[in-house]
């Protein structure tokens, strides 16, 4: 039995949850072991040296990193030693094999859904902008809306969490118009962005329409239950694991776009307007 590492950024994030019981569950019908570790912000309190120790011992078959913040150098150091190693939920030019989802078409369907309830000032929540996850969201996103011929949307770049969301949304209600909708482009940052607007005395939906990036079980928790994009992470885990599995057996799978497409799951925090 061989092993392999996946390398996510944040243990407590359900999206990354979700891609780790899939790709562990699909590792396993392959033969492999898992192995699983976190890199944060500063990785003196993180598992990154431990998998650099792995690494540099090749005491590892194959790694999946799960993430590009932050793991720039492991990435350099994976080049340097040889393990073969394939990047999921991200992309850039140091890693020769990605798997991905398609964020320009998922967020492109937030904008879509929120023009056909009626809105037409939207705003938007999103990640750091050197990211390229954040990125491809938002093109797809502002580019929706230019397709449609709607006024460009407001932007505001956050950190992905309960406390960006927060804040990108209070910065949001100082826009003049005012967005109606917002789309908001993770799952904890939705969560944080209600909080927000409950903060303000923003009431939702009736004030102000929140549709979320991201499709989690949580999402029928929160009050009021959260309107998402629900993409394929678990099969994003599932084809990460088969793309190292390809590269260790001496193929070259490339750069691979999960083809499942996006689905707006509706609950109650996207209303319909006459705008």
């Amino acid at each position: 039995m061989g092993a392999l590492g996946l390398v996510i950024p944040d243990f407590a994030n359900p999206v990354y949850a979700t891609i780790m019981r899939s790709a562990a569950g699909r590792a396993e019908e392959l033969g492999y072991a898992m192995l699983m570790g976190e890199i944060r912000r500063t990785e003196r309190d993180s598992s990154g040296p431990v998998f650099r120790r792995l690494v540099r011992e090749q005491r590892i078959d194959g790694l999946i990193v799960a993430t590009a913040q932050n793991s720039d150098s492991l990435l350099d150091e994976l080049n340097r030693v040889r393990v073969p190693h394939v990047l999921a939920h991200r992309r850039t030019p140091k890693a020769e094999h990605s798997v991905i989802l398609d964020d320009e078409g998922a967020a492109g369907l937030a904008a879509e859904y929120l023009a056909q309830c009626g809105h037409t000032h939207l705003g938007v929540v999103i990640g750091p902008l050197n990211i390229d996850t954040s990125q491809r969201r938002l093109a797809g996103f502002v580019g929706k809306c230019q397709e449609l011929g709607l006024p460009e949307p407001v932007v505001e770049s956050r950190e992905f969490t309960a406390a960006g969301g927060f804040d990108g949304v209070t910065a949001l209600l100082a826009a003049s118009p005012r967005p109606t909708a917002i789309f908001v482009s993770n799952l904890l940052a939705s969560t944080g962005a209600l909080a927000g607007l409950h903060a303000r005395g923003i009431t939702v939906p009736d004030d102000m329409s929140v549709i979320s990036y991201d499709d989690d079980d949580l999402a029928n928790y929160t009050i009021p239950a959260l309107t998402t994009i629900a993409v394929p992470y678990d099969e994003l885990g599932r084809v990460a694991v088969d793309t190292v599995d390809q590269v260790l057996r001496g193929q070259q799978p490339g750069n691979i776009v999960v083809s499942t497409p996006a689905a707006v799951i509706e609950r109650s925090t996207v209303a319909r307007c006459a705008n």
